[in-house]
Formats: C-alpha cells, structure tokens, sequence
C-alpha cells in the first residue's frame, strides 16, 4: 500500500508542476506575442508544454568540465 502511495504522489507532483511549467507560457504567448507578432496563432496546453520540453533541451548547460 505504502508503493501505491509514492507512486499516486509522484505521478499527482509531476501534473502540478506541468501545469506550473506550461500554463504561464501559454498565457504569455497567447496574451503578449499574439498581439506584438503578426501571423502567430494561440497555442494550448500541449503545445506550451512541449515547447518547454524543447527550451529545457536546446538550452540545457552541457558543461562537461570536471571539477578540479
């Protein structure tokens, strides 16, 4: 019962914090760049996720330096 628990809460902690990461980007693309940019379209939850998903991917630091 205890592995159940850990894996509901687990699984409840990583749709929060889906919803913190991708709602304020698509709040912001479809409240500010819409009406700067002319030709974008408003995207959805999905899509604002996705693109956070690539952002985290593209821009990740890949200093493979050791620590000496």
């Amino acid at each position: 019962m205890n592995n159940l628990t850990t894996i509901f809460s687990t699984i409840g902690i990583l749709i929060i914090m889906a919803i913190l990461v991708a709602w304020p980007t698509q709040l912001i693309w479809n409240n500010v760049l819409i009406e700067v940019i002319d030709g974008l379209n408003p995207i959805g939850f999905w899509q604002a996720l996705f693109i956070n998903i690539l952002c985290g991917i593209l821009f990740k630091n890949s200093n493979l330096k050791s620590k000496q």
